[in-house]
């Protein structure tokens, strides 16, 4: 018996389920685990799905956990993106999340660049 104790059991099943028949169920719940599971597993068109998935389902509610999961895991497009919708809601309180100070230096100055952008 082999006992993977840092994946989820929706996440493992998805995963399997990706590897043996080359598609996944509804992931929006998993996406983020899952991405994080196929870059471990080096699984990318299963990340590239994932990434594709958390552009459509992007939101106020998981827009900070999205662009730490793409700078993180080299998701470019979902990075862009994240950061695009974090500057076009900072008046719709994204910058007011407890969450958005605990972001990373660097993401922090490529919002702040991309705002500068906005305004030139």
């Amino acid at each position: 018996m082999v006992e993977i104790a840092d994946i989820k059991y929706g996440v493992l099943m998805e995963m399997i389920r990706f590897i043996y028949a080359g598609k996944t169920n509804d992931i929006d719940a998993l996406a983020d685990d899952l991405a994080v599971a196929a870059d471990k597993y080096a699984l990318d068109g299963l990340k590239n799905i994932c990434e594709k998935r958390m552009l459509k389902i992007l939101n106020m509610d998981n827009v900070i956990n999205f662009v730490q999961l793409a700078d993180t895991f080299q998701m470019v497009k979902l990075k862009k993106k994240a950061i695009e919708f974090i500057v076009k809601n900072a008046l719709y309180c994204v910058g007011n999340k407890p969450e958005f100070g605990l972001l990373p230096q660097d993401i922090v100055f490529e919002v702040f660049q991309c705002m500068a952008n906005k305004l030139a």
